[in-house]
């Protein structure tokens, strides 16, 4: 961290960063596993109950008396060092702000969308060899569902439907075929699909064909 100072580069180049912001970013899912650990504490009674010293319930007081406003700041300066990020960096946070989680539509829809770098970059790859893309659009929701539950967060459910291209491809390139399917592995394919839901989900396959080149 070089705040309000300049700095030179590799090749001689001078930065002045005096007037620059420096923004980290994260998913930073240590800190919820810390915050779930702190309820489970929280909700014991008994035996399990963890009690706080005479010292730890004078400490908590001056705190509330020194910080006031900006304790839930200051504690969560103490999360983030507490899964290892160094007190150094942490101390020239001057801000923390948690953003919501998204939900699986919005992660869907962040893979799946025509304009979005994942599908450009693949279709472009494969008209490179006269190929076309298809995706079981529904193996990706059950995807983006186990990916959530997982807690893995976008990036992660890309780097799955990655994994799942890449056997795709070579498939595609051992048979023969123009085409690459993406869809579930062999005799994994869920059943029991109501009439309904394999209606609605023809219908927004056709729709999206009918935009991208992509169907279920």
């Amino acid at each position: 961290m070089f705040e309000g100072t300049e700095i030179r580069g590799d090749i001689g180049e001078t930065y002045d960063t005096r007037n620059l912001v420096f923004i980290l970013t994260g998913a930073f899912n240590e800190v919820r596993r810390l915050d779930e650990n702190k309820e489970k504490r929280m909700g014991s009674f008994g035996f399990g109950e963890a009690s706080k010293t005479d010292e730890e319930l004078r400490l908590e007081e001056t705190r509330k008396r020194i910080y006031g406003g900006n304790g839930t700041f200051v504690n969560e300066q103490s999360k983030l060092i507490e899964i290892g990020m160094l007190p150094e960096i942490v101390g020239r946070i001057t801000e923390i702000v948690h953003l919501d989680e998204l939900t699986e539509a919005q992660v869907f829809t962040a893979l799946m969308n025509p304009e979005g770098q994942f599908l450009k970059s693949k279709m472009a790859l494969l008209g490179a060899y006269g190929m076309q893309l298809r995706i079981n659009q529904n193996f990706v929701r059950d995807l983006v569902a186990c990916g959530m539950a997982d807690h893995i967060g976008v990036r992660g459910c890309r780097n799955l439907l990655e994994k799942a291209f890449e056997g795709a491809v070579y498939k595609a390139f051992e048979t023969g075929k123009k085409f690459v399917i993406v869809e579930y592995p062999e005799g994994s394919k869920p059943s029991g699909r109501s009439s309904a839901a394999k209606k609605s989900a023809r219908k927004e396959s056709k729709s999206r064909a009918d935009s991208t080149g992509i169907v279920a």
